[in-house]
């Protein structure tokens, strides 16, 4: 009988064991530091975007007060609030598309680049093609009609 009590010790010792086992592993280690946060390439804190507000995207839904037909809560992180003058603008426009026109109006002279630029916009005249130039230049002439006949 006394070995019989003893295997019943050892296998309580070992069921206490197999039990504890798991929990263990999933135990904080006492010596080891937790994980670095995560830096991108400009080292800065990558886990939670910097462009989202706090409490994630869309705080509300609609509200009783809102326009049926204009921008809903949820939607207003989608639309631009930034004020710009247009003259800072129209100096971006140019220094990003300024060689483009010139090079498009290289052909023409200078009071013809004045008539063009006096009558259309730079916008305008970039998206013309070569042939829409021509034809502002130089219109067609107009088609005579052919007489009625009775």
């Amino acid at each position: 009988l006394p070995s019989y009590r003893a295997f019943e010790v050892e296998m309580a010792k070992l069921a206490i064991a197999l039990l504890a086992a798991p929990a263990a592993a999933f135990a904080p280690a006492a010596g080891r530091p937790g994980l670095a946060p995560l830096r991108n390439a400009f080292g800065v804190d990558a886990t939670y975007p910097a462009f989202l507000p706090q409490g994630g995207v869309g705080g509300t839904g609609p509200m009783p007060g809102d326009d049926p037909m204009g921008v809903m809560p949820w939607e207003r992180e989608a639309f631009s609030t930034v004020a710009a003058d247009p003259a800072q603008l129209d100096g971006a426009f140019m220094a990003a598309n300024g060689a483009a026109l010139d090079a498009k109006l290289s052909q023409y002279s200078a009071a013809q680049r004045d008539e063009l630029l006096g009558k259309k916009s730079d916008l305008e005249v970039l998206g013309m093609s070569a042939k829409d130039l021509d034809k502002f230049f130089n219109p067609p002439p107009p088609k005579a009609k052919a007489p009625a006949k009775k």
